[in-house]
């Protein structure tokens, strides 16, 4: 990899995040304000056009030019790029695509043992749960969590970014670990809206923020490099897509339960130990598979 190839993908990968980001706020209408709140229905439907677009220019234009430019002399098609960014759309999709999706599924939810335990046993239940994810679907809010938001974060953060970078000659490790941090990054502009929505309330407006801003970069990166592993092991971007609307549906698990028996307690802690090393034990078998 030549410093030449480095610059691209550098480059590429700031520009993108910052256009990802950035468009959120070219528009009064979706820029926070003491007015306007990330989660006003108005600005929801407006941000997750904007976001949608800037996507599918990000995917079908800008990433396979810059592949294109990078692969040279091998004159890349467009359909190429596209296969080269791991967005299985063809035949493939149901025998290989789907199952590798359910297997990416099958492994995070071993880690969230606990919080299922929680919500299927000790809360709603099945069925109810079905019921009330059916109905936060028909919101626009549910609609930017769990579709829009994961799509385009995974075809941009991955699908984009990874491939530009193993285009320039990063190996799967370098990627893996590196391309995350935009990810991460992208999420912080969360902290001027906060700071915004607060006004001059709060004397420890900035260290409330600050804290904020630090877990979520912790959190958002630790999910990208699980996100990014599972698009190079399983060379495509719809099991981080499907791990992804799977995370942002459970949340961040909790270590206290209200409400329950010390026995249901004990049972909860303790599958959220098993779920951990089950997760960690499983990863092992899915990189040899």
């Amino acid at each position: 990899m030549t410093f030449a190839d480095w610059l691209v993908a550098a480059s590429f990968s700031h520009l993108i995040t910052a256009l990802y980001v950035g468009s959120l706020y070219l528009s009064k209408s979706t820029r926070p304000s003491k007015l306007v709140r990330r989660d006003d229905e108005v600005v929801v439907k407006k941000r997750m056009q904007i976001i949608s677009v800037g996507t599918l220019v990000d995917v079908l234009l800008i990433t396979p030019l810059v592949l294109h430019w990078q692969l040279q002399p091998q004159q890349l098609t467009w359909t190429q790029a596209i296969k080269f960014m791991d967005i299985e759309l063809g035949p493939h999709f149901f025998t290989r695509t789907v199952p590798t999706s359910v297997l990416a599924l099958i492994h995070v939810a071993i880690l969230f043992a606990g919080p299922l335990y929680q919500r299927i046993y000790l809360e709603n239940g099945l069925p109810l749960g079905f019921q009330l994810a059916k109905r936060e679907l028909r919101t626009v809010w549910g609609i930017r969590n769990y579709i829009v938001g994961p799509i385009t974060e995974e075809l941009v953060f991955r699908a984009c970014i990874m491939s530009v970078h193993k285009a320039a000659g990063y190996s799967p490790v370098a990627s893996v670990f590196i391309t995350p941090l935009y990810f991460g990054v992208a999420h912080l502009h969360h902290g001027y809206e906060l700071y915004v929505s607060m006004g001059s309330k709060g004397k420890n407006k900035v260290m409330v923020i600050a804290l904020q801003c630090a877990v979520q970069l912790v959190f958002t990166t630790l999910f990208g490099w699980y996100a990014a592993w599972l698009y190079v092991r399983f060379q495509s971007v719809w099991p981080p897509v499907c791990v992804h609307i799977f995370c942002n549906a459970m949340g961040v698990p909790d270590f206290s339960v209200d409400g329950v028996s010390k026995s249901q307690f004990k049972t909860y802690q303790t599958l959220l130990a098993v779920g951990f090393v089950g997760f960690l034990a499983t990863m092992t078998l899915l990189i040899r598979w």
